[in-house]
């Protein structure tokens, strides 16, 4: 099972559920000085680099989504993040995005999911 093809079509739906948490979330407070175009920042590319990296057909490029995770928490730490608030924002997004593909990661072989879930961590 491709997983990056449920994760691409979900891309929205996460980066707005994740908007959200992370608003909500009192564990950040550095977000409550920022616009909702500021907290959601770099995240849909993080999720266009993980799904590249979940695609099977392509060829894996961790760096893809290192990259894109370097520069999010660089621009985190920019807009005065602290280290552990950028820790959970990322806690946050992995659960976001194992929430929105459970449904589809339950019909997967256990080593499809086993590889989905070890790459979206």
């Amino acid at each position: 099972m491709d997983f990056s093809q449920l994760l691409n079509h979900k891309a929205d739906i996460i980066t707005e559920q994740w908007v959200t948490a992370v608003e909500r979330d009192r564990k950040i407070p550095t977000t409550d000085s920022l616009s909702l175009t500021a907290i959601r920042n770099h995240i849909p590319h993080v999720l266009e680099a993980l799904a590249t990296v979940l695609s099977q057909s392509e060829e894996n490029d961790v760096d893809s989504i290192a990259k894109a995770s370097l520069q999010h928490g660089m621009q985190r730490a920019e807009q005065g993040f602290e280290p552990t608030e950028i820790a959970h924002e990322y806690h946050l997004l992995r659960s976001t995005i194992l929430s929105n593909l459970r449904e589809d990661l339950l019909r997967g072989t256990a080593e499809e999911v086993l590889r989905a879930v070890s790459l979206i961590n």
